[in-house]
C-alpha cells in the first residue's frame, strides 16, 4: 500500500476526533475529556503489516494525543497477541510511545453462543472464562516489558442477557473474583469492562444494574453509544445516555463513541469507518445527554480501515467516507 495514502486516510479521520478538543473549548456544559483511549482489536492477519506502516499508525496515535492503548484481548480463543511470534509483534510496535496500556484478557469466540445456557451451565462456563483470563493476566505481569496500567475484560455486559437477579449476582460474584485475582498482580491498575444496550431494559433499568455492578465490585463501565449499529428499532440513545451519566457515580463510567457505521448487509465486513460528520454527530450526542466529552474511541481498526480492518468495496461509496480518500 502507498504508505502516503495511508498516511492521508489515517490524519483525515483523527482530524474529526482531534476537534473534540475545540468543540469542547466553545460547549461550556460539556466536560473536556480527561484522557483519549484508543481501542484495538488485534488479529492473526496483520502481521502482514510492515514496520513502516506500524511507525505510522503509531505516530498518528501520538500526534492525535491519544494517552491510553486498549487491546480488546491478549488471546482471542487459542491466539495470544503477546508471545514473541509473528502475530503479536505489532501489538508491540504501536504500544511504542508514552501511551498508557490497558490489556484485555480471554476472549472465548463461543460467549455470545454461551450466554443462552441455563444459568447453572452458564455459571460453569463463566468460572472457565475467569481461569483463563486470570492465566493471561499471570503470564502478561511476567513476561510484558513496561508497566500494564490497567486491564480489560474482553465479554461485553448487554441489558438483555443480565436482566434477571440471579444473572446479575453471577456477573457480580464473577467480578469480583476476577478482581480480587488482578488486584494481587497490580494493586492500582483500574479495570474495566464494557456494557452496551438494546432497547431490552427500560433506561432507568439498565442505569440501575450498572450501579449496582460497580458498587459491588468496582468496575469502571465503557458504556458504548451504539450508533455505528443497525438497529430497528434504534433505541432513544440520548435518554440511556442521559440516565446512565445521572444515575452512576462519575468514576464508575467512561464514554465510548463508535467510530464505525454498519451497513444493511450481511458478513463480517459489513463495517465502515464513521464519517467526520456521523463522528461529529454522535460527539455532540455525547455532550448533550451527558455533559461529558467521550473518552474512549472503537476502533483503531475502523481508523485505518485498509490496514487493520476488513475490507469492504462498498465502503468506498458512501458519500464523505473517510475510506475513499
Amino acid at each position: 500500500m502507498n504508505s502516503l495514502i495511508c498516511l492521508a486516510q489515517i490524519a483525515a479521520v483523527f482530524a474529526a476526533i482531534c476537534g473534540a478538543n475545540i468543540v469542547a473549548a466553545h460547549d461550556r456544559s460539556c466536560a473536556p475529556a480527561r484522557q483519549k483511549i484508543i481501542v484495538y482489536q488485534p488479529w492473526a492477519s496483520h502481521s502482514a503489516v510492515n514496520p513502516a506502516q506500524a511507525k505510522v499508525i503509531a505516530k498518528q496515535l501520538n500526534t492525535y494525543g491519544f494517552t491510553h492503548l486498549l487491546l480488546q484481548w491478549s488471546r482471542y480463543g487459542e491466539q495470544r497477541y503477546w508471545l514473541d511470534d509473528k502475530p503479536s509483534w505489532l501489538p508491540k510496535q504501536i504500544k511504542l510511545g508514552a501511551r498508557q496500556i490497558i490489556e484485555g484478557l480471554y476472549f472465548d469466540p463461543g460467549y455470545y453462543q454461551a450466554l443462552s445456557l441455563p444459568d447453572t451451565s452458564f455459571e460453569i462456563y463463566l468460572a472457565t472464562l475467569r481461569e483463563n483470563s486470570l492465566i493471561e493476566a499471570h503470564l502478561l505481569q511476567q513476561n510484558t516489558q513496561g508497566k500494564i496500567d490497567g486491564w480489560y475484560f474482553p465479554e461485553e455486559i448487554d441489558d438483555l442477557n443480565w436482566r434477571t437477579q440471579k444473572r446479575q449476582e453471577m456477573l457480580s460474584a464473577h467480578f469480583k473474583s476476577m478482581i480480587h485475582g488482578l488486584k494481587r498482580l497490580n494493586a492500582n491498575a483500574p479495570i474495566y469492562a464494557s456494557t452496551f444496550f438494546g432497547g431490552h431494559s427500560s433506561p432507568q433499568e439498565y442505569a440501575r444494574m450498572l450501579k449496582k455492578i460497580h458498587q459491588e465490585t468496582g468496575i469502571i463501565w465503557l458504556v458504548q453509544d451504539g450508533l455505528g449499529v443497525l438497529r430497528q428499532p434504534q433505541p432513544n440513545t440520548r435518554q440511556y445516555l442521559r440516565t446512565m451519566s445521572r444515575t452512576l457515580p462519575t468514576n464508575a463510567w467512561l464514554g465510548l463513541l463508535e467510530t464505525f457505521t454498519e451497513l444493511n448487509q450481511t458478513g463480517e465486513n459489513r463495517f465502515c469507518p464513521a464519517s467526520r460528520s456521523e463522528i461529529e454527530s454522535r460527539r455532540k450526542l455525547w455532550c448533550s445527554a451527558t455533559g461529558r466529552e467521550p473518552e474512549v474511541y472503537f476502533s483503531l481498526n475502523q481508523f485505518n480501515n485498509k490496514l487493520l480492518g476488513h475490507q469492504n468495496i462498498k465502503c468506498k461509496t458512501r458519500d464523505g467516507h473517510f475510506a475513499a480518500i
